[in-house]
């Protein structure tokens, strides 16, 4: 399957494999004392960046070795307060989400959304402070969504994603630009726990970000040369689909979510097909729940 991926993206195996060793080695030398040098506000987050890409790569030829790069990446992202590596690690790595620590990145979500803004008892605002921000928001309330079964979640976080700015909200989410309101709506059914209604739900919305990912893989290919080459500006695995997909499967069971995705009568053109039956086969494949926590210095 994996070289199907990549004879559909047209790029050799050989070039995918440097790719994801390359940003995979620079992830490693930041991590390391050889980079002391430089502080870890610059070393973490660099380092985070090149495993997501190294694993998005990886995800072409090598599933496992792609899942534990980005959740490598994901724990990063989580301990320095990003929504995003909360919500790739509910998605790839459930086990390693502490259901007390999201209960007070949960606090302080809310605490943001009410009129004086406190905030809560152990919210370190230094370690939260990427949590101001929409798009990280909008992630962590599809991871903490994602793990309602396992926390005790307050009933206002449904209020808040009923919201006029999150029922409209339009803040650019992901490398696809997805509007906020898709992330929250997610969140709002999975929070709601419709079984079959919100699986509808979610597969309603990864089609067409499926769809919105192939068009933009379309305008990178035109640039023959770039794409050839590992070169092109573009992701060529869509992580925020793929973990949309998989927290769904967390919450509504992997049965449930695949029969709705298998019922897509919606022809997808190529490269959105290839992102869709990935998460397909991310959702057949891999557990709910994986190992322990992944040290990174």
């Amino acid at each position: 399957m994996a070289d199907g991926y990549l004879q559909a993206f047209g790029i050799p195996v050989e070039r995918a494999t440097a790719a994801a060793d390359f940003h995979e080695a620079f992830a490693t030398y930041r991590l390391s004392d050889a980079d002391g040098d430089v502080p870890e506000t610059v070393r973490l987050p660099d380092a985070a960046s090149a495993l997501r890409v190294a694993g998005q790569w990886a995800m072409l030829f090598d599933q496992s070795r792609g899942r534990r790069l980005l959740v490598q990446s994901a724990r990063i992202w989580h301990d320095l307060g990003h929504g995003f590596g909360s919500f790739l690690l509910e998605a790839l790595a459930p086990g390693q989400l502490s259901p007390r620590d999201m209960a007070v990145r949960m606090d302080y979500l809310l605490s943001l959304h009410q009129p004086n803004g406190n905030q809560p008892a152990g919210a370190d605002r230094r370690t939260f402070g990427p949590l101001r921000y929409p798009q990280q928001q909008a992630y962590l309330a599809v991871a903490i969504a994602g793990m309602a079964d396992r926390i005790d979640v307050d009933p206002r976080l449904f209020e808040v994603s009923s919201a006029p700015a999150h029922l409209l909200g339009v803040a650019p989410v992901g490398s696809m630009g997805t509007p906020a309101r898709v992330y929250w709506d997610i969140a709002r059914s999975l929070l709601q726990d419709d079984g079959r209604g919100s699986a509808r739900v979610v597969v309603r919305h990864v089609t067409r970000m499926a769809a919105a990912f192939d068009e933009r893989v379309r305008l990178a290919v035109a640039n023959e040369r770039l794409w050839a080459n590992a070169a092109a500006p573009v992701d060529v695995t869509d992580l925020d689909l793929v973990g949309i997909t998989r927290t769904a499967a967390n919450r509504v069971g992997p049965d449930v979510l695949n029969d709705e995705m298998r019922r897509v009568e919606v022809e997808l053109p190529v490269y959105g097909q290839q992102a869709f039956d990935l998460a397909v086969r991310l959702v057949d494949e891999w557990p709910g729940d994986h190992g322990d926590r992944d040290d990174y210095g």
